[in-house]
């Protein structure tokens, strides 16, 4: 994929893992306060760690991809010869 489309991508993910991350907390206070069948709530959890870890490779990914721009000079208004 082009850097363009691994911003998106990390743009996106990191959206749906501040989301995730709020579903969490609300689940896991519904788990902390005992309710009685709390199966979805530690699901929400468990998707919300996906999102998150899925969001920390795009990220480190896109970095990489990045780095390796500006090495060759194709970033950050570099002027190709």
């Amino acid at each position: 994929m082009k850097l363009t489309q691994w911003l998106s991508v990390s743009t996106a993910l990191g959206i749906a893992a501040a989301f995730g991350l709020a579903l969490c907390a609300l689940a896991l206070q519904d788990i902390s306060h005992g309710e009685a069948d709390v199966r979805t709530e530690w699901w929400a959890v468990r998707i919300s760690f996906l999102l998150t870890a899925l969001f920390i490779a795009a990220t480190l990914l896109t970095l990489g991809k990045v780095r390796r721009a500006v090495r060759q000079g194709l970033f950050l208004g570099a002027t190709q010869p």
